[in-house]
């Protein structure tokens, strides 16, 4: 019994060294951007849409950036969300 308490000890030590313990893993940071600027067409229904969105996401607590704001660089985002609001049409001959 006291052996396997002490590899326990050991085992937590280590995990902890080793920054392996639950709870140590970086966490995705609540920051959105929202890629509307690659061509996207946004139209009047589109826009509200994409209003009541970000207003969603804002209410939960992300902070949400558009690219045709602050550019498309989605480095140091947590998450990038593409919108296309219509799909694409291709005529078929």
């Amino acid at each position: 019994m006291k052996r396997t308490s002490i590899l326990i000890m050991l085992l937590a030590l280590a995990l902890i060294l080793t920054s392996c313990f639950p709870g140590s893993f970086p966490r995705v940071p609540k920051t959105i951007l929202i890629d509307d600027s690659h061509n996207n067409r946004i139209d009047d229904v589109a826009s509200v849409e994409m209003s009541k969105l970000i207003q969603a996401l804002e209410d939960k607590g992300y902070t949400v950036d558009l690219s045709s704001e602050s550019g498309f660089s989605p480095e140091g985002y947590g998450i990038v969300m593409f919108w296309l609001p219509k799909p694409l049409t291709r005529s078929m001959k």
